[in-house]
């Protein structure tokens, strides 16, 4: 019950006013009605903040920032300086995202901006 609760709560302020309201609505009557295995169930269909990222850098294929993001996200590294611009950019277009009506991008949002801080801290100690 407290796992359904958490889960619940956390996809409701993720993508409250977004696409996938229905899901997260339904999910809450399971919960209400005491479902809750049929909830958690119902809220494996939301996007994990991995597939958002995904989704995302495919919809950037033909920008500069493509090709680092993309080694980024496979985890392979690309220099200090390098992954602190290509990070930011990230940053821009989850906001652009977000301006344009895609708030379910809220969930990527303060993850990217935590990493930007990180790249720009560890561009003072020589991996810039």
């Amino acid at each position: 019950m407290m796992k359904a609760q958490i889960r619940l709560l956390e996809a409701e302020q993720a993508f409250q006013g977004t696409k996938y309201d229905s899901v997260v609505n339904e999910a809450s009557q399971l919960y209400g009605v005491g479902k809750f295995s049929a909830c958690l169930e119902k809220l494996e269909e939301l996007p994990t903040e991995a597939q958002l990222l995904k989704d995302l850098i495919e919809k950037l294929k033909g920008k500069s920032v493509y090709k680092t993001l993309k080694r980024l996200a496979n985890g392979h590294g690309c220099g200090g300086i390098t992954e602190a611009v290509a990070t930011t950019s990230l940053l821009t277009h989850i906001l652009l995202e977000i301006k344009a009506g895609n708030l379910e991008y809220r969930k990527l949002a303060l993850s990217t901006l935590e990493r930007v801080t990180d790249k720009v801290y560890g561009l003072g100690d020589g991996n810039g």
